[in-house]
């Protein structure tokens, strides 16, 4: 008999969760795999929401569970917030009302901070119509137990066309993500910077995973060089940048037993010292604690440029006019691109030309996702191809325009 089987003890469930917190605190103290330990809060945290709701609903038809949010991508750091949606009949019969707020206060004693919705099937899509961030809920909502038709017929009336579809999804994301920069000045070396919020950081990969999502019903990263949304290269550097952004916000949950996402001055003396930075002046110790972390935020923010584009392309390809140069370069809104991305990865003829046509332009250029990548993965190759004087100042100008 498993733990959801065995009969139902608040207490056993309370339980789980205290073991859980401790041995997750203690591996990460030792080093443990981020990636791994947040799966499995995650799936503690499933077992206890599921075992309440059967028991509090037993005998209750028609009611879906739902996990939306962090919870819904299975990502829940140890403060995290447990956010539910209830599907319930129309109309909303007494028994289910009841239930409901048996639940909610079993989740209170349990000392989960739960947020929830109780909505019908038919309330749930003209929300997800009228406001992008409900949608958005939706699109990446997995379903936990309870009415499983219900279910599947909340996420069939999402694929209705007058609900965000994939060019109108897009668009607004990006829009969304452009305002959320702006509101952090646009940069991801801020002294004090906001982990899931700021650029680069978390919510900047959230964003692409919800493209990804609505667009090829896919929203793993580990997916996205099956998807061609990132070469292989990419993609480990993207997970391994998003495991050090979770590891410093699994040290700040660890650190303040409270949800906080800012890493504020005096949280970044005391997360150095937890991640074993020393140095004789702690100003230092801060310093290289802090310099790991704008790295990988600095990747997340360079990679997702890269990915966007390719996203851009493939979902709302642009009828902008592009201008033809030579040898199938060309310019689309003021990016060099190229008609063949293959040719790109293998040619270093064509990368000095590439790095000729944006030194020549007279009007400020950058270059495409796809010539990006090809820059950073064939710069490497400079020392055996050219002179050991021309190699440094081509690799040099190489890894410049290609960020």
């Amino acid at each position: 008999m498993n733990e959801t089987q065995a009969p139902f003890s608040p207490s056993h469930l309370r339980e789980q969760l205290m073991r859980n917190v401790f041995e997750t605190e203690t591996h990460f103290a030792l080093g443990g795999p981020v990636a791994d330990l947040i799966a499995e809060r995650t799936n503690t945290v499933d077992r206890v929401v599921i075992a309440s709701f059967e028991h509090t609903f037993a005998g209750i038809p028609d009611v879906a569970l739902v996990a939306t949010g962090g919870f819904g991508r299975c990502e829940l750091l140890p403060q995290s917030d447990i956010d539910v949606l209830l599907i319930v009949p129309d109309p909303i019969r007494p028994e289910v009302t009841r239930a409901l707020e048996a639940l909610l206060s079993q989740f209170w004693n349990l000392g989960l901070q739960a947020s929830h919705i109780v909505r019908n099937q038919r309330a749930c899509l003209e929300e997800a119509e009228r406001d992008l961030t409900s949608a958005t809920a939706l699109f990446e909502a997995r379903f936990l137990t309870g009415d499983r038709g219900a279910f599947d017929r909340m996420m069939a009336g999402l694929d209705a066309p007058n609900i965000w579809p994939p060019v109108a999804f897009l668009r607004a994301k990006r829009e969304e993500q452009r305002e959320r920069h702006a509101r952090y000045n646009d940069t991801a070396f801020n002294l004090e910077p906001n982990i899931k919020e700021g650029p680069g950081g978390l919510r900047d990969l959230h964003a692409l995973q919800w493209v990804a999502k609505r667009s090829f019903g896919e929203e793993r990263l580990q997916a996205f060089a099956t998807l061609g949304l990132a070469s292989q290269e990419e993609q480990t550097e993207l997970l391994r940048a998003r495991d050090v952004l979770w590891q410093v916000r699994f040290g700040l949950h660890r650190l303040l037993k409270r949800r906080e996402e800012r890493l504020l001055f005096d949280h970044q003396r005391e997360l150095a010292a937890q991640f074993g930075f020393q140095d004789a002046n702690p100003k230092l110790a801060v310093e290289r604690f802090m310099q790991g972390f704008y790295r990988a935020s600095a990747t997340v923010r360079r990679l997702s440029r890269r990915i966007w584009e390719r996203l851009e392309a493939r979902i709302d390809p642009s009828d902008t006019t592009s201008t033809p140069l030579e040898n199938g370069f060309v310019v689309r809104e003021g990016r060099l691109h190229h008609d063949d991305a293959r040719a790109l990865e293998t040619s270093l003829d064509r990368l000095v030309q590439a790095l000729r046509l944006l030194a020549q332009s007279p009007e400020p250029m950058r270059p495409s996702a796809a010539l990006a990548g090809a820059m950073s993965q064939l710069s490497s190759q400079m020392d055996a191809a050219l002179s050991p004087a021309c190699a440094p100042r081509c690799r040099t100008c190489c890894a410049r325009k290609a960020r």
